[in-house]
C-alpha cells in the first residue's frame, strides 16, 4: 500500500510541477504580450489579461500540492516548540487529519460547484467569455489531493517531509 500511495504521488507530482510551469510560463508569456501591445501599439486585449489570472489562479492551486508535498506550506508551529517530541508528533497528526477532513469537505463542494456552473453554463463576464467551470476545474482535484495526502500522513502510509526551515513557518 505505502509502495503503490508513494508511485501514484510521485506521478502526480510530476504532473502537478509540469503544470504550475506552464502556468507560469504562461502568465508570464501573457503579460509581456499585455505590456508590449499596451506601449508598442496602444492596444489592450482584456482577453489575455483574463486568461492571465486564469493561469495564476491555476498555478495557486497547483502550487499548493508542492508545498504540501515538500512540507513548505504555511505552519503555526508555535506549539511545537512547547512541547516534548511525542506531543509533537501526536499534535503534526491531528493537524493531517484536520487537513484531511477540511480538504476532503472542499473537495466535495468545489465538485458540486464546478458541476453546477457547468450545467448552467456560466461564462466569465469579459469580452472572453470563458466558461467559469475551467477556472474551477482545478479545485476538487487539488482539494482531494491534499486530502488524501492528510490523511496518508496522519495513518503513517506515506514518508513526511517536514521543512525545517523558518521562513515558511509562523
Amino acid at each position: 500500500m505505502r509502495r503503490a500511495l508513494a508511485r501514484i504521488d510521485g506521478v502526480v507530482a510530476r504532473v502537478d510541477t509540469l503544470l504550475v510551469g506552464a502556468c507560469l510560463l504562461a502568465a508570464v508569456l501573457l503579460n509581456v504580450a499585455l505590456v508590449v501591445g499596451r506601449f508598442a501599439f496602444n492596444y489592450s486585449a482584456n482577453a489575455m489579461e483574463e486568461l492571465s489570472v486564469y493561469a495564476v489562479i491555476w498555478m495557486v492551486f497547483l502550487g499548493m500540492l508542492v508545498s504540501d508535498r515538500q512540507g513548505t506550506h504555511i505552519n503555526i508551529d508555535l506549539l511545537y516548540h512547547l512541547v516534548p517530541p511525542k506531543a509533537r508528533r501526536a499534535l503534526q497528526r491531528l493537524a493531517d487529519v484536520l487537513q484531511g477532513v477540511v480538504c476532503l469537505a472542499l473537495a466535495s463542494l468545489t465538485l458540486k460547484t464546478v458541476v453546477f456552473t457547468y450545467r448552467i453554463g456560466e461564462v466569465s463576464l469579459s469580452t472572453l467569455q470563458a466558461p467559469v467551470w475551467v477556472l474551477m476545474a482545478v479545485m476538487p482535484p487539488c482539494f482531494l489531493v491534499l486530502a488524501v495526502r492528510g490523511f496518508a500522513r496522519a495513518f503513517g502510509l506515506v514518508e513526511v517531509a517536514r521543512h525545517t526551515g523558518g521562513d515558511a513557518h509562523i
